[in-house]
């Protein structure tokens, strides 16, 4: 089932569709790449399954990190719920 990633909840396993995350200021490909949710309100952080990008995101613990409402061009974000 695809959804918004506004309507994930805590636990939920994910794989992205087609998404490139900003670091600081280049993006990286996290298209089909796996995670678990962690979601604390408007913030939502998606631990990595995989250590392709562990270098990008050491500061973030290995986790994309999206902050609603202030990340609005990640609005249109879908994931794929796989658990």
């Amino acid at each position: 089932m695809t959804v918004n990633i506004k309507t994930l909840v805590n636990g939920q396993k994910i794989k992205f569709n087609d998404h490139w995350h900003t670091i600081t200021n280049y993006d990286i490909d996290c298209t089909n790449l796996t995670g678990i949710v962690c979601k604390e309100g408007q913030r939502i952080e998606i631990k990595l399954d995989t250590d392709k990008y562990k270098d990008d995101l050491f500061e973030w613990d290995n986790c994309l990190i999206f902050n609603f409402p202030d990340d609005d061009h990640y609005n249109d974000v879908e994931v794929e719920i796989l658990k």
